[in-house]
Parts: structure tokens; sequence; C-alpha cells
């Protein structure tokens, strides 16, 4: 998962007395358990280096038995985490069926409506080639987005993308969308900045901590 539901009520609700140190390994653990989908395999020692936490190893243990559940066969669990896993898979799963079955749909009507060939006299009459500035706009389905986001690998939701222009008309801006696949571009680069600003603000927040420790 790239993007997880974050109900900031429930995690300050269940989090507040953490202090600043807990809260960012915390968040780290987190982000390790929903970007793998699986449990947290190891020991404290081992988790503690995969979330760059090397010398707070005791920290790491006490949020592990603190909002973990350890497994012998699974290892470390989160039942909200897997709650929330598990919807994104299944909504996964039903984004691919639903383009599946909406492929073989246009098939079945392009074999229905196909009609016989027939002779046609040559007139010498020219035709207006369209251009790709005056064809018509042809809006996508889920299954061809899903496709394009997993032939680039650019970690897009297609159920996402696809939601948000069915609500907005498939505009951008004020504009009617041309092409959506240059759309689909453009949200990459939007993810790769959001991506570049929250890694910046990760890396000052791990620099502010180890001030506060050397205090």
């Amino acid at each position: 998962m790239n993007y997880y539901p974050f109900h900031v009520g429930d995690y300050i609700s269940h989090t507040k007395h953490l202090t600043f140190e807990e809260d960012i390994i915390y968040r780290r653990l987190l982000d390790q358990y929903y970007l793998h989908e699986q449990p947290l395999n190891g020991r404290s020692t081992d988790i503690a280096r995969l979330i760059n936490m090397r010398e707070h190893v005791d920290v790491v243990d006490t949020i592990l038995r603190e909002f973990f559940d350890y497994d012998e066969d699974l290892g470390w669990t989160n039942a909200r985490a897997d709650d929330e896993i598990k919807r994104f898979q299944n909504k996964r799963l039903q984004a691919s069926k639903a383009g599946k079955i909406s492929g073989e749909r246009r098939l079945n009507k392009r074999s229905t409506d196909e009609q016989p060939t027939r002779t046609r006299t040559i007139t010498n009459v020219k035709k207006k080639i369209p251009t790709e500035s005056t064809k018509k706009f042809q809006r996508p389905t889920l299954q061809q987005v899903a496709d394009y986001c997993t032939d680039r690998n650019n970690g897009i939701d297609p159920q996402q993308f696809m939601d948000h222009y069915e609500a907005n008309g498939w505009k951008v801006g004020r504009n009617s969308m041309k092409d959506w696949q240059a759309s689909i571009r453009t949200w990459e680069k939007t993810q790769r900045e959001r991506s570049r600003t929250s890694s910046s603000k990760h890396k000052q927040a791990g620099l502010d901590l180890l001030k506060e420790i050397a205090r």
C-alpha cells in the first residue's frame, strides 16, 4: 500500500501518552507494516534496524508490545492495520474483476455490431483526417487505467484516479480532459514531489529527535 487512511482523532486518543521519540517509532512501524502489507517479522533489534532506530531497541520493543500482538508463525501483528490492508486488497481485487467484465462486454458488443463490408465506389473526395486535437476524448475504463499504472510502476491507485475524475466530470482545471494518460503522468510527478517533501520532513524530524536526545 502506498497510502492508508489516517484517522487523526483515533490516533491521538491512543498515542497522546507517548513521548516524541516513541511517537516517531510507532509511525515508522505502521508505515513499514502498511508498505509491505504484512506483519513485522524478527526480533526487536532486527525491526529497529529496519526502521533506522538501531540505538533505540528498548523503545522499539516497548512500542511493539503495547500496540502489536506477537504470533509465533506470523510475527508482530496489528488488528487495525490488518483490517485496512484486507479492505484495500478486496477493493483492488474488485477493481480488477470489474475491468475484466467491462472488457468482455466491449468485445461482445463489437462482435454484435459488426456489419458485412460493402464495396464502395472510390470518389475523388478529400476527407479530413482527424488530428489529435480534433479527436473526441474517450473515457478510460478502470482496467485501462490499472494496466497503464502497472506498466509504469507508478504506485497510483487506479480506483482513486477514476473516482476523482468521475466526480469532477473528467475535467483538468476548468477544461475538459483531452488525454487521461497525460493526467496520470501528472499525478506521478505530483506524487514524487510529495514523496520528496515527506522524506525531507521525515529526515528533519529524525535530526530534531537526535538533537533532543543529545540534550
